[in-house]
């Protein structure tokens, strides 16, 4: 069993950036044809990345490229003027906060300010639920960030309520998140996609066997492969989300239509994508 000759990857981090990346967009575009990367998402933790995804699809023809906007303190938080904006430049994705939830401080230990998904009255607050209006009326995916389980629960069911249809669920197996597989099969169940990233031993205790595993409890067509790369001391990220799906065949026992589902199909399905042959 090999990886499909075409790949998305969901969850890929170029410079320029306000942390050192290893390649900037140009960069990062001119690999993928060689590795078979045929669309990604771009993602920053602080900045949009939609203007820089509009350009890399001229830069590289026949390359699809996604962009959108982290909801953290950069952003003003849980911002739906920033998403608005975000929409009307053509961004597809709208993450939840990131690096500065309140989890992802809480689990690190990182300073800083933080930013709270909940209100004064310990329900979700008027600012999530005015971006997931937003979101619904313009079709985005919704991706849950680094929140915590209960609070990624929360996120999903209003996002049920207010009718948002792509909602993705952040590299659930990150140590910082570690959802459990229950929980992860119930939001699958109810329509959410779970986001499979490379499992490096500095953000996860899960192998690839493990993950694979995971992957199949909750239903192959309910996750989608990034690499979440771009840290200068990792592999180049499209040849990084290449060994990760040959991984996944090798060591998880994928099979080549699972793959092509994981690695393509679903990514494709969630950014309303035509991929050309």
């Amino acid at each position: 069993m090999t990886a499909p000759a075409r790949l998305v990857d969901f969850h890929v981090h170029p410079g320029p950036d306000s942390r050192p990346r290893k390649l900037d967009g140009v960069e990062l575009a001119s690999y993928a044809p060689a590795n078979g990367v045929v669309g990604m998402v771009i993602k920053s933790h602080t900045m949009s990345t939609v203007a820089a995804a509009a350009l890399l699809e001229k830069v590289q023809p026949g390359l699809r490229v996604a962009g959108g906007i982290a909801l953290n303190r950069a952003a003003g938080g849980i911002n739906p003027d920033a998403v608005d904006a975000s929409i009307r430049a053509g961004g597809k994705v709208v993450w939840f906060p990131t690096q500065d939830s309140e989890n992802e401080r809480h689990r690190t230990g990182a300073s800083g300010g933080t930013v709270s998904v909940w209100g004064e009255c310990g329900e979700l607050s008027d600012e999530v639920h005015l971006v997931l209006t937003l979101c619904a009326e313009a079709d985005q995916v919704v991706c849950s960030g680094h929140l915590a389980p209960d609070e990624v629960l929360a996120l999903f069911d209003a996002a049920q309520g207010h009718r948002v249809e792509r909602f993705v669920v952040s590299h659930p197996d990150h140590r910082h998140i570690d959802m459990p597989l229950s929980l992860q099969e119930e939001l699958a169940h109810r329509g959410a996609v779970m986001e499979r990233v490379i499992p490096r031993p500095e953000i996860s205790d899960v192998d690839v066997a493990e993950m694979a595993a995971r992957i199949r409890a909750v239903g192959v067509g309910r996750n989608v492969l990034g690499s979440d790369l771009g840290q200068p001391h990792n592999p180049p990220p499209p040849a990084g989300l290449r060994a990760f799906a040959d991984q996944l065949s090798r060591e998880g026992g994928l099979g080549s239509d699972d793959l092509e589902s994981l690695a393509l199909i679903t990514a494709a399905e969630l950014l309303d994508w035509e991929i050309r042959s």
